[in-house]
């Protein structure tokens, strides 16, 4: 094998390894949100708020850091910024808005924050 081929499958296989590891960084910082979203529903919510699909997104048209959605056939639907600089605040921010089953930051959205 010339040298030039020997670079290129090097080359080759650390595009796959790094690829995978960002792959795997990304499903583990997913699992980390539901991992969140159970532990603080436990501890401040008594378990009472429903199970939720939350992913990472792209919020910056939004210029938000945190989403929620409510579909009846679907259920609750949190996405938060792969910016966003403290995620599990922003999770924190959006469990508020589904325990009070509103978009608004009135007076129950304040109380329910004030929890942490």
């Amino acid at each position: 094998m010339r040298q030039f081929e020997k670079l290129a499958s090097l080359v080759a296989l650390l595009i796959i390894v790094s690829g995978s590891t960002l792959a795997y960084n990304h499903e583990h910082a997913e699992s980390n949100l539901q991992r969140w979203y159970s532990a603080d529903n436990r501890t401040f919510f008594h378990g009472e708020l429903p199970p939720v699909w939350i992913h990472f997104g792209d919020l910056a048209e939004e210029n938000a850091d945190g989403e929620t959605k409510h579909n009846d056939n679907t259920g609750f639907e949190i996405i938060v910024d792969r910016q966003a600089d403290d995620k599990r605040a922003v999770l924190r921010h959006e469990l508020c808005h589904i325990q009070t089953r509103s978009a608004e930051h009135g007076t129950l959205f304040q109380a329910c924050m004030t929890r942490y």
